[in-house]
């Protein structure tokens, strides 16, 4: 990760245009999901993936708490929750993540209750793990009402949730919240409750066991603050504070590095920024910016426009997408004065690792009605990238929309790898072969170098019956293109006494099986045995003519149908490699 890291620092974009084509066509993304329950309003506000690539996308549908999965990438989705509580009418799911085990958890409320929910099934049931709320208790005590606008998991299990604490029955503030649970997501308890007057908390994530929380607090100006408990939520120590520097969203990566996204603004300028610090966030790194002065004098601008981000995801590859929206000013001039409203469009950019630069990926508009966001992002293991959020109809109707932006990165070529038991021996040798390669393969080739027809199989054996040294070669094929590994298969030579021993344990196999009687037995081991003798005294000449002999009653043997073909051939074709080991012509 240390070389992802030091990669993006020296691509990210310090200085950057503030002009945007925004008619552009933006390419490789789709529209997967555009939902909506009857005529009522829907938004997707929180998206998560999971290590086998489902998709868990949550927001609000008619003033439904929803979750929708999709197992195939995005093509097809399914409502797994629909939620209610109560029968109240202001339900929503802000925010999904998944933990190490595959449990899923949604957060959001319903009824004024801050709720967090627990699939353990991929959301085929669920159960809430987490219902706050107070009433007013008159007097003097006042009501507590919560929304979880953000969820992470540690790698032990303990699942964090942040959003703002809001105090009815009294003229409060809100407060920064934060609460967490026990191993599993069960035995849920405030971590965090901070006082930020009109500022307001925006999201917490983990990095390892450590928890962050970002957001901002009250003050002229307002303050931006970074908070991190390294003891799950008991203390808690700034470790970024800024006048008018807003992190709005927050992540880390598998290697505890986190990422913000937000931004920075005076009265004339708003700032893009994208951010981001080595383990423990106490140095943090700007690395893409883009600066806009969509105001004058406090007055908008005719042509201003600004982006601005919601969420923020990174992989353990080192690419990141940041999402929100893209701000331009619209104003009319009439007889009854000026009007001044705002288009906004989903706007989207990307870091791409192999690239190694930012890049403005999408600006999406749902209509011709310029009302929407993106709200959420997530990186699938597969490369791709989800974003979610809302587009608004022609006639209105807010529409929950996700998009997908699919893998662009080239596949890297399979690695082919192989192991052979055993890679020596006296013939015949019979070798087990055991693909080891790696990657996305579709095809594997094996060349076994005697000669022999190739296979296509993944697990194989082949026979060598023939001394020598052969080259096996394994190429495997798949969609990024191919790769080959070799090695060495070395067939020794029987000696003379070697291949007499072999011949001699052929004829047993004929007596086993009833073909012929001992004293056949004997006669063929005693043409071998003399064969030996008279080699061992360099009489050539007669060691010849014993194994002539020999092959003279194997063929008797077949003409009286006392030998199979094959087992007459067997025995032939050893004895003449005796031979020709004794050196007869």
């Amino acid at each position: 990760m240390e070389i992802i890291l030091s990669t993006l620092l020296t691509a990210g974009n310090e200085v950057a245009a503030a002009s945007l084509d925004v008619s552009q066509t933006m390419t490789n993304w789709e529209t997967v999901d555009d939902f909506g329950l009857a005529s009522g309003n829907a938004e997707a506000h929180g998206v998560a993936t999971d290590a086998a690539g489902g998709i868990y996308v949550v927001g609000t549908a008619s003033g439904h708490g929803i979750v929708r999965y999709s197992a195939d990438g995005g093509s097809n989705w399914i409502t797994r929750d629909d939620f209610v509580y109560d029968s109240a009418d202001n339900n929503v799911f802000n925010a999904v993540t998944v933990d190490y085990q595959g449990a899923v958890f949604v957060g959001g409320t319903g009824g004024g209750h801050w709720i967090v929910r627990r699939s353990t099934d991929q959301g085929v049931s669920w159960e809430t793990v987490d219902d706050y709320w107070r009433p007013r208790t008159p007097p003097e005590e006042p009501g507590t009402n919560g929304v979880v606008y953000s969820l992470s998991s540690d790698g032990q299990g303990r699942v964090y949730g942040a959003g703002p604490l809001i105090q009815t029955g009294c003229a409060c503030y809100t407060r920064w919240w934060v609460r967490g649970s026990s191993i599993e997501g069960t035995n849920w308890d405030t971590k965090l409750a901070l006082p930020s007057g009109y500022g307001g908390i925006r999201q917490a994530t983990c990095a390892g066991e450590d928890v962050y929380a970002t957001g901002a607090a009250d003050g002229d100006p307002i303050i931006g603050l970074i908070l991190r408990s390294s003891d799950h939520g008991a203390t808690w120590t700034p470790v970024f504070r800024a006048v008018d520097d807003i992190h709005n969203a927050i992540t880390a990566d598998p290697a505890g590095n986190l990422y913000t996204a937000g931004y920075s603004g005076t009265s004339t300028s708003i700032v893009w920024l994208v951010r981001q610090a080595a383990p423990g966030g106490t140095n943090w790194t700007t690395v893409d910016r883009l600066s806009y002065e969509p105001w004058l004098n406090g007055t908008p601008r005719p042509d201003g426009h600004y982006a601005y981000a919601t969420s923020i995801a990174v992989d353990a590859a080192g690419n990141v997408c940041v999402s929100g929206k893209f701000i331009e000013n619209s104003v009319t001039y009439s007889q009854n004065g000026t009007t001044y409203s705002v288009n906004e469009s989903w706007f989207t950019r990307q870091y791409l690792a192999a690239a190694g630069q930012w890049s403005t990926t999408d600006v999406f508009s749902y209509s011709t009605n310029k009302h929407g966001v993106a709200l959420g992002a997530a990186i699938a293991p597969s490369g791709s990238v989800f974003t979610v959020g809302y587009g608004t109809s022609d006639s209105g109707q807010r529409r929950w929309v996700v998009r997908k932006r699919a893998d662009r990165r080239p596949t890297p070529p399979p690695t082919a790898n192989f192991t052979a038991h055993p890679t020596s021996g006296n013939p015949p040798l019979t070798v087990q072969f055991t693909d080891q390669s790696t990657g996305s393969i579709t095809s594997w080739n094996w060349d076994f170098g005697d000669g022999s027809e190739p296979s296509a199989a993944q697990k194989l054996s082949h026979t060598y019956s023939i001394a020598g040294n052969y080259t096996v070669t394994l190429i495997v094929t798949g969609p990024g293109g191919s790769d080959a590994n070799s090695l060495v298969i070395t067939v020794t030579a029987l000696t003379a006494q070697q291949q007499a021993q072999s011949l001699a344990a052929m004829v047993d196999d004929p007596i086993r099986q009833g073909a012929l009687n001992r004293g056949d037995r004997q006669r063929l081991n005693a043409k071998v045995s003399r064969a030996m003798r008279s080699m061992n005294h360099g009489d050539t000449v007669n060691a010849c003519r014993d194994m002539a002999a020999f092959i003279s009653d194997v063929r008797a043997y077949l003409r009286r149908g006392a030998l199979t073909q094959a087992q007459g051939q067997a025995l032939t074709d050893t004895a003449n490699e005796l031979r020709a080991a004794i050196g007869c012509q």
